[in-house]
């Protein structure tokens, strides 16, 4: 069973993780087993949030979380069009953001929920769904998804993106040229199955057409 640390936010493969209390990584740990940070960095990043609690730790990584975001929105305006002043009159809307998160025990709703802030704080039309009330076959649809993502057990995804994963995986599973997207994820670095689900999705998504936003 994976134990949960401190939320390590990784844009596009992203984490794992059966997110529960968090624990500081020490600063004994080789680098190469924390975050994709140079070794300096990481002590920095630990020295600053070592003391801090769940809520405050969860909090951080969706501060952090939204800052990523940030730079796919510039990339979002690039491919589908920039975001209209509320006083012109629109004639043509641009993409709507598909904020579609999956999680055991709300860490990566919390992420969502962060992204969510994000995009309305640049005015764009979005909505933030769990993958439990997503209807898979709506992808095709889609133009633009930013999934958040965790991982349990042997790097399974949560319960709640299994048909998702089903979906994706099964021979009935259609292109997706027309879809931009960017994976989140949530997990403790120092585990196996580090970020597996959200790695697996963002290969899948790649192979079935769809053009990655966050790199």
């Amino acid at each position: 069973m994976q134990s949960t640390s401190a939320a390590v936010v990784e844009p596009i493969a992203p984490a794992s993780a059966r997110e529960p209390a968090p624990e500081l990584p020490s600063e004994s740990t080789p680098a190469s087993t924390q975050a994709p940070l140079p070794g300096l960095s990481l002590q920095r990043l630990t020295q600053a949030i070592r003391g801090f609690s769940s809520e405050q730790l969860l909090w951080s990584s969706g501060y952090l979380a939204g800052l990523a975001a940030a730079r796919a929105f510039p990339r979002w305006e690039q491919d589908f069009g920039p975001v209209p002043a509320q006083a012109e009159a629109v004639t043509v809307q641009p993409a709507r953001l598909t904020i579609l998160y999956a999680s055991q025990t709300g860490n990566a709703r919390g992420l969502a929920e962060a992204l969510g802030r994000a995009a309305a704080g640049r005015q764009l039309s979005h909505r933030v769904v769990s993958a439990a009330d997503y209807q898979p076959r709506d992808l095709k649809r889609e133009r633009l998804v930013l999934f958040v993502v965790s991982t349990q057990g042997e790097g399974e995804p949560p319960e709640s993106a299994q048909g998702l994963y089903r979906f994706l995986n099964g021979k009935g599973a259609p292109r997706l040229a027309d879809l931009g997207y960017g994976v989140f994820g949530l997990g403790d670095s120092s585990y196996e199955h580090f970020c597996q689900a959200a790695r697996d999705l963002d290969r899948r998504l790649a192979e079935l057409g769809a053009r990655r936003l966050l790199e």
